[in-house]
């Protein structure tokens, strides 16, 4: 009985390479993705909508004989698409290994990275302030991180990793009564999604130099060539008759004391949820408002600045915020 002889072709082993390749491939990454654009949705010192702020990869450029990706403010009304102004808050990233390192002040510091599980500590080198302190803080621009909570999210029927990172150096050097952790939510292929890429805004901003007077951010949306993901529409970006307008809407006495009351005028009256905010957007009490009239106790809830967010339930309308204080 004579064996079986089996012959490949060249052509046939060729074939079998680039389907291992495309099989060891097909589900790598690199940040930012290719068309990358982050919109901003912004909120004012005072807590109200504040409009958007559009970043985005403009290019790459060799630095020490290494390929980085240009991450800046783009104003796409404009023929260079880049405000000369926003130059101060241009990024130098790369992109190896499941890590992004950015070249800052004549060296490269690790930026953030994706192999990560929950008790790691790394430390970043992260953007600073706005204006010309984008470059560095003067307080501490390496921030040690740890991972507290790891898990995974579906948008737009991708599935991404989504790590919660504590910044454990703010309360060593600014308040170490603060209650709560500071921290960062980082979702794969996107970046920092809670605000511009690790800014701290909790932190003194005649100390430090950062954004705190300016306000916050987070990212409303995201695009790259081939994925977008739509968080929320910002507000305060021209004119919008769906929002519930502010005479329609009576909120007292303010300051408060123990009680807040809520009424509206419209009829008939718009279901939406109450919540209120601190300043830095920790959630302390939502309810749901179906009539004209809600009134919140302000019992157990410390002296200070507040938001009130109004979202109605019909998504065609956009939420109202309103600046409160509380005061005992």
């Amino acid at each position: 009985m004579k064996k079986k002889v089996f012959r490949f072709s060249w052509r046939t082993l060729i074939l079998a390479s680039l389907i291992l390749l495309v099989n060891n491939t097909s589900f790598s990454q690199t940040w930012p993705s290719p068309g990358a654009k982050w919109t901003y949705c912004l909120t004012g010192w005072n807590g109200m909508p504040a409009g958007e702020e559009l970043f985005g990869v403009t290019g790459d450029t060799l630095i020490s004989g290494k390929l980085y990706n240009i991450i800046q403010p783009i104003n796409p009304t404009k023929k260079n698409l880049v405000d000369n102004n926003d130059l101060v808050r241009t990024l130098y990233t790369r992109f190896e290994n499941d890590t992004v390192y950015r070249y800052v002040n004549n060296q490269e510091y690790l930026f953030f990275t994706y192999n990560l599980s929950v008790g790691d500590v790394f430390s970043t080198f992260r953007t600073a302030g706005l204006n010309s302190y984008w470059e560095d803080s003067a307080c501490s621009s390496v921030l040690p991180l740890r991972v507290i909570e790891e898990s995974e999210v579906e948008l737009n029927g991708q599935m991404l990793k989504e790590f919660v990172l504590e910044d454990t150096l703010f309360r060593h050097l600014y308040d170490p009564n603060y209650p709560d952790p500071v921290t960062y939510t980082l979702i794969e292929r996107i970046g920092i999604v809670d605000n511009y890429q690790l800014i701290n805004t909790l932190e003194p901003f005649a100390d430090c130099f950062l954004p705190t007077d300016y306000g916050l951010a987070a990212v409303g949306k995201y695009t790259d060539d081939s994925f977008e993901y739509l968080f929320y529409e910002c507000q305060g970006v021209g004119i919008n008759n769906n929002q519930i307008p502010n005479s329609d809407i009576e909120i007292f006495p303010n300051p408060a004391n123990q009680y807040l009351h809520v009424v509206q005028k419209s009829d008939p009256p718009i279901r939406f949820t109450i919540s209120l905010l601190t300043e830095f957007g920790k959630l302390f009490f939502i309810t749901e408002m179906d009539g004209k009239t809600s009134t919140i106790d302000l019992t157990g809830y410390q002296s200070g600045y507040y938001i009130l967010a109004l979202t109605p339930l019909d998504t065609s309308k956009n939420r109202t915020l309103k600046p409160i204080i509380i005061s005992h």
